[in-house]
């Protein structure tokens, strides 16, 4: 409802008396927004994630129920939709297939293209409104998101834009809206992992090198994002390397989505399992890496069995403090 009154407010054609009282509620959403470090995204795309993983014979559905969910907000945000002008009761109409909207629709578009899109070609010498702001922070949530619910859905193989095409929605597109370089940026990244500094990468090779005693190039080859030529053996029990790996995610360490930390890990890295006189090199399995990065009762190592404790930049958090957290943020 608020792009829709956006639009009409940006094109001059919303009910004149209401303006000042729409302009006051949009307004303290653009300030939530403007001061919140938000991980909304993330955690959705967290719990869809997890939910294509545990529930594999519904997954086009719930992928369906998404798409739903965005029919009347993605032709507002989605700038190279194909759409057509018409005159309906003396009024200009935009046609999406066989939905109709308001003309105000066109001009929110020809807004976040001159304003965003395209680097605003001289139209940052020109005051933003408030209905404007919105728009754009509309704009850049909603290609964050769906491109990134695009790659995730292909890693379970499924196409997002099959799926619309069935449903005769018109929302998403494969191409990328921004030229401006600052918000030119991918869903997910190029490399295989994805942390969020140098420094943490440094930090944690200093930690790990030695469980790969003679292996510490290679190491820092997979950390960097780089594939290798051959598996690296942690020493130890799976559940204690992967929980380094959880818990790096949780602190905002590692920005990659689970399913991508899942593939990494097997693609690089094997564990010794011993038992008795029996003792050999086993790969990691997806399923067993994805329940602990998940934390899924029972996967987690006994506290005398973790390591890399006692680091103040990756603490440890039970699932009462992380449940804690995500409860603090829904409150924000």
């Amino acid at each position: 409802m608020h792009l829709k009154n956006v639009s009409l407010i940006i094109s001059g054609d919303f009910y004149e008396p209401r303006v000042k009282q729409e302009i006051e509620e949009i307004e303290k959403i653009v300030n939530q927004i403007d001061n919140r470090d938000s991980t909304l995204i993330k955690d959705v795309l967290d719990e869809i994630e997890e939910n294509l993983y545990d529930h594999p014979e519904s997954r086009e559905i719930y992928l369906t129920k998404i798409l739903n969910d965005f029919v009347d907000i993605a032709p507002y945000l989605n700038i190279a939709i194909i759409k057509e002008d018409g005159i309906e009761f003396g009024k200009r109409i935009i046609k999406i297939g066989n939905r109709t909207y308001p003309g105000s629709l066109a001009v929110v578009h020809k807004t976040l293209i001159m304003r965003e899109a395209w680097g605003n070609h001289g139209w940052d010498e020109v005051p933003i409104t408030i209905p404007e702001k919105y728009a754009i922070l509309c704009f850049r949530a909603f290609w964050s998101f769906w491109n990134q619910l695009d790659d995730l859905s292909t890693r379970f193989k499924l196409d997002l834009l099959n799926i619309q095409n069935i449903l005769h929605i018109h929302g998403f597109e494969r191409f990328t809206p921004f030229q401006n370089k600052e918000f030119n940026k991918p869903g997910l990244p190029e490399k295989l992992i994805c942390f969020d500094s140098p420094e943490t990468i440094k930090s944690l090779l200093e930690e790990l090198k030695g469980y790969f005693n003679g292996k510490e190039s290679e190491l820092k080859k997979a950390l960097d994002g780089e594939r290798l030529n051959e598996l690296l053996v942690f020493p130890h029990n799976a559940n204690i390397f992967i929980e380094v790996f959880r818990r790096l995610k949780y602190n905002g360490k590692l920005l990659n989505q689970s399913t991508e930390i899942r593939d990494w890990i097997c693609l690089n890295f094997a564990y010794r399992f011993k038992k008795g006189k029996i003792e050999k090199f086993i790969a990691f399995k997806e399923h067993t890496v994805y329940d602990n990065l998940k934390g899924k009762a029972g996967t987690e190592p006994a506290k005398k069995q973790r390591i890399l404790q006692n680091l103040a930049w990756l603490p440890y958090k039970s699932k009462s403090q992380l449940d804690g957290e995500a409860e603090a943020e829904k409150l924000k």
